[in-house]
Parts: C-alpha cells; sequence; structure tokens
C-alpha cells in the first residue's frame, strides 16, 4: 500500500479529495487541531503514476490559484495490526474483575474472577470507560445483592455477561 500527502489549504481539502476518487482506495484530509497543518492524503494499492498526481495537483492548484504543492509519495509498511493493538492493551483490575487477553505470558488474578477477552476482535475488553465502570459496580452491587435474572442486551464481546456470569454463578442472557 501507499500514500500520497500534500498540504492543502483548509477551504480546497474537499476539492483535492475529489480529484483521487477515481484511483485511490480511500482518500481523507487531515486537519491538526492548530489549524496550520492541512492536508489531503490518498491511499493506493500500488505506487501511484507521479506524473499523474503531480498532474493532478498542480492543475487543481492552478485553477484555485496558489502555488503548487510538494507530493509526498510513501509505501506504507506492512504491519501485523493485532499483534500493534495487542502490545498496547494490559491486564485489568476492575472491582473484583481481572480481564487479559490470550497475549499475556503471566496471569495474576489474585483474588479477582479471571476474564480472558481478546480485545483485538471485541469491544466491551474493559479498557473503555463505559464497561470498566459498569464492572465497578457489578463489583460494588454484588457485595448486598444476589439477582436472580440477568441481561447484557447489545453485547460486544460479553465482558459483562461474562463478569455477571462468574460473579453470581448464574446464567445470564447475552445479546
Amino acid at each position: 500500500m501507499y500514500t500520497l500527502s500534500f498540504p492543502t489549504p483548509e477551504n480546497l481539502l474537499e476539492h483535492f479529495a475529489d480529484a483521487f476518487d477515481d484511483t485511490a482506495l480511500a482518500v481523507t484530509s487531515l486537519v491538526n487541531e492548530d489549524g496550520v497543518d492541512q492536508k489531503t492524503i490518498a491511499y493506493f494499492e500500488d505506487a501511484p503514476d507521479r506524473a499523474d498526481v503531480t498532474a493532478r495537483v498542480a492543475l487543481l492548484s492552478q485553477t484555485a490559484g496558489i502555488p503548487t504543492p510538494e507530493i509526498s509519495i510513501e509505501e506504507v509498511p506492512q504491519t501485523d495490526w493485532l499483534e500493534h493493538v495487542y502490545r498496547g492493551l494490559h491486564p485489568l483490575e476492575l472491582g473484583r474483575f481481572y480481564i487479559y487477553g490470550s497475549h499475556e505470558k503471566e496471569i495474576h488474578p489474585g483474588d479477582r474472577i479471571p476474564l480472558l477477552i481478546d480485545a483485538a476482535t471485541a469491544f466491551g475488553s474493559g479498557h473503555h470507560s463505559t464497561t470498566a465502570a459498569c464492572l465497578m459496580m457489578l463489583s460494588e452491587y454484588a457485595e448486598k445483592n444476589s439477582p436472580e435474572k440477568m441481561l447484557d442486551l447489545g453485547c460486544g464481546a460479553g465482558t459483562l455477561a461474562m463478569g455477571m456470569a462468574k460473579l453470581f454463578n448464574r446464567k445470564v442472557i447475552a445479546t
């Protein structure tokens, strides 16, 4: 995969992005918060023809009355995205729960309830604040309550359902 990128005035981002709709896999615009470094980025399966993209950018620049920006074409390195995501995900201790992925070599749940969740393939790993807050609330709730029926509606990975099932030792309906 290759990227084509070049600085673009903010008011012309869409104009320049449209120029590559017919050849690129995807085109996006990047606007930094400071509003200074805007650019157009196009993604190609194979290296784009430098003469063609230069001509397109030059023509659009001339039409817009701006200097032709310097373009950059770079090969995107092959990346194992699952491995990349796993490196950044560490085990969590949330209330009475210990959440970890199968990539973890050492597991130390202590007195916590272990939940194995491979977060790269599922939503609800506990790394998002809503899932974390629900697990913390369930831990507190379990100190004084023991529900008969439980539902995890709209579950992603089923983290809350698994947590409730292990915490209360009951069946949980999860959808």
